[in-house]
């Protein structure tokens, strides 16, 4: 028995022909009927049995509660020979199940006397809706996992002015601790503002923009090709992928979505979601120690590690991570353009942000007009209202390194001036510049020098760094 309803499992050749019976005898009977469009795994592949029936059901109406209600009130006063009671030891007797946005039934199927099948209403109330729904659900079940992950991708992969402009979206700003968040689903497209708090845990969320159009969804993902074979697109995401988040986001979302259900054990759909699964967790599993150094071991996790330096100190901190970012540039490329990217991925550094690398708030610290960043620091000689970082040469900087191909002129000029405008002072941090800026060509002995001076600096305050692991590394090779 298959689902709720306890149905048969019925043959590919009879779907159809019990679909227009249904349809015929049943729906068509009901008030405000439009259509109904048979969707998911019967329109693609090539099964020869499916355990249940999904149809998209367009009933005109305003509200959907009652719609479905009154189409669960319809069922149930049908004759048991047209609508069969469940088999279902759990809901045994029932005429209808009733929830989301479906209303299962239990139905005889055509050239078979002795079974029935069990089928899915999926109501929409729209032409709009009713489209949406029949795109999203013809999809197979690992598509659609795929995509709902992908789109949750999209703030951390573009720039959200960019997105919002392509949309259309006017949307709020954000406040502290908020991020935006596109959710797709088989009901609709919407865009959230979602409150984070430690360890980014999730403490609100909030809808502020919806969509029911499919196009909506296209225009959105217009970079991927739906329509091309999953493994494809797979490879496709990955390769266009920059923020390491993204990589955990697909991952989690799909293998919370995709699961084998009880009534599916053995089919060929359960093969092939098992063969997926692994896919998608070969290739998004890649870089996720990365992810996890930068957003569970950070420097700034809580007030009081930020209170704790003075001006002076996070200006030095701030040169600091400038020049162990472009060391780790030639050390550990994917690492360092990872880490570039996620960085500038709100472009500015006006804003608190807590999923953000070390090195985004400390110029934060620095460069935010808001009052509450020179509040948290202790800085009583107001050595940071001395300083005056040129944004676009910043801006430059991180887009090079991010980009994978800086050019080395740039990079000595970039250099001298943040030291010059962060007023570095330190004899041997300056030392240390002048043997970054010409990395490639360093000796080992002025290499050691640089990675033991920048360890020794972090270690003092700042043992927490996002950056230790990796500088540490470096330091163990080096010997």
């Amino acid at each position: 028995m298959s689902g709720v309803a306890g149905g048969d499992r019925i043959e590919a050749p009879h779907v159809r022909p019990t679909t227009d019976n249904y349809v015929s005898n049943v729906l068509s009977k009901f008030p405000g009927f439009t259509s109904a469009d048979i969707s998911g795994s019967f329109n693609y592949g090539n099964r020869e049995d499916f355990g249940d029936i999904d149809l998209i059901v367009h009933i005109k109406g305003d509200d959907k509660k009652n719609v479905k209600q009154q189409l669960a009130d319809y069922f149930a006063s049908l004759p048991d020979s047209t609508i069969v009671p469940f088999k279902s030891s759990k809901y045994k007797g029932r005429k209808y199940y009733n929830a989301g946005e479906l209303v299962s039934v239990l139905f005889p199927q055509s050239s078979y006397s002795d079974k029935t099948v069990q089928i899915d209403n999926i109501v929409a109330i729209t032409p709009e809706e009713s489209i949406y729904k029949r795109r999203f659900l013809d999809y197979p079940a690992e598509k659609q996992g795929l995509m709902i992950g992908l789109i949750k991708t999209i703030m951390l992969e573009e720039q959200p002015e960019a997105v919002f402009n392509r949309m259309g979206i006017n949307a709020p700003p954000l406040e502290e601790n908020q991020e935006y968040e596109f959710n797709l689903s088989g009901v609709r497209l919407e865009l959230r503002i979602v409150t984070l708090g430690e360890n980014y845990k999730e403490l609100n969320r909030k809808s502020v923009w919806q969509s029911m159009s499919w196009n909506d969804v296209v225009r959105l993902l217009q970079k991927y090709d739906l329509n091309a074979e999953f493994e494809d697109l797979v490879r496709d995401v990955k390769l266009s992928l920059a923020n390491p988040r993204s990589k955990h986001r697909i991952k989690g979302m799909f293998n919370s979505l995709v699961t084998i259900k009880s009534g599916e054990v053995g089919t060929a759909k359960a093969e092939r979601k098992a063969t997926t699964a692994k896919l998608i967790d070969k290739t998004f599993s890649e870089g996720l120690t990365f992810i996890n150094n930068i957003t569970e071991s950070r420097l700034f996790h809580q007030r009081f590690t930020i209170e704790r330096y003075d001006g002076r100190e996070v200006a030095d901190l701030a040169f600091m991570q400038a020049l162990a970012l472009y060391v780790l540039l030639y050390e550990d490329k994917n690492y360092a353009i990872q880490y570039a990217t996620k960085t500038m991925a709100f472009v500015n550094f006006n804003k608190f942000r807590i999923s953000e690398t070390d090195m985004y708030l400390t110029y934060y610290l620095i460069m935010s007009d808001e009052e509450k960043a020179k509040d948290l620091i202790n800085d009583k000689n107001n050595m940071l209202s001395k300083v005056n970082i040129d944004y676009p040469l910043l801006k430059k900087f991180f887009y090079e390194i991010k980009s994978g191909d800086v050019n080395s002129n740039f990079i000595k000029r970039f250099l001298l001036k943040l030291e010059g405008d962060l007023k570095i002072v330190n004899s041997k941090f300056r030392a240390c510049r002048r043997i970054v800026q010409e990395w490639p060509l360093a000796t080992k002995h002025q290499r050691h020098l640089v990675i033991t001076t920048m360890l020794h600096f972090f270690r003092l305050k700042s043992k927490r760094l996002d950056m230790m692991i990796e500088l540490e590394k470096l330091s163990s090779d080096d010997k």
